[in-house]
């Protein structure tokens, strides 16, 4: 009775703490804020690679990048190890709008019921200028945090390979195998309750250009069998 007492007010002060931490950087806009808050609810972990990105945002003007979504926690993994501001493409809840400035102080798109995703994809990916954010979607929407098996992603959709432009993979490894539970309020209780840390990898792959024979479809399978197959080879180191 005890331990369930200690544990539970640990918790709350672990949820305020965490609070604002997180209210603070989306004011202040300082990354190391972000490992701040994941280390107070246990979630360590690194990034390989990083340079590619570097190298394609620089060298790129038209491309995009895409990450396999398996956890509400993605975004923050991203942000916190590239320590920079990300454009999103997200869809419109409760979460999203708290952080509505910062999407679109990074030229992130919020997409809104019956409007046309594809062409506002489009418009960001040629409109954007050297060294501005590149644009970060995750192909299988939300779904992806209900991947029905642990070694097979989620299935992508088209649209972020409407464009055929290049396409730069960043994969998502949780160890131990995590993704959310069906509701977002116990994904963010199992979060803050939980006891055992949570590693995680990013790695950034070499980018994927089209070729001249490429449809979007083939062009989205081409990106998802790649993406897949060097998730599976990820190791996740133990921090």
């Amino acid at each position: 009775m005890i331990n369930k007492l200690i544990l539970f007010i640990i918790n709350i002060i672990k949820t305020i703490y965490g609070t604002i931490i997180f209210f603070t950087f989306l004011i202040l806009q300082k990354f190391n804020l972000i490992e701040k808050f994941l280390n107070n609810f246990n979630i360590y972990g690194n990034i390989e690679d990083l340079h590619k990105y570097y190298d394609f945002k620089k060298n790129t003007n038209q491309g995009l990048a895409v990450f396999n979504h398996v956890s509400i926690l993605d975004g923050l993994l991203l942000l916190n190890n590239f320590k920079e501001s990300l454009s999103f493409l997200v869809s419109e809840n409760l979460l999203v709008s708290l952080c509505r400035n910062f999407i679109k102080s990074s030229n992130g798109i919020i997409i809104n019921k019956n409007e046309n995703t594809t062409q506002k994809i489009t418009e960001t990916i040629s409109n954007r200028k050297k060294n501005d954010p590149i644009l970060f979607i995750a192909p299988s929407g939300t779904i992806g945090m209900d991947q029905k098996e642990e070694y097979k992603l989620s299935e992508f959709r088209t649209g972020a390979f409407v464009s055929l432009k290049p396409i730069l993979p960043v994969i998502i490894k949780y160890a131990p195998y995590y993704k959310d539970l069906n509701e977002r309020n116990d994904t963010m209780i199992h979060i803050i309750t939980n006891i055992n840390n949570l590693n995680y990898k990013i790695k950034v792959l070499d980018p994927i250009y089209p070729e001249k024979h490429d449809t979007i479809e083939s062009f989205r399978d081409k990106v998802y069998e790649t993406m897949n197959k060097e998730k599976n080879k990820l190791k996740v180191d133990n921090i």
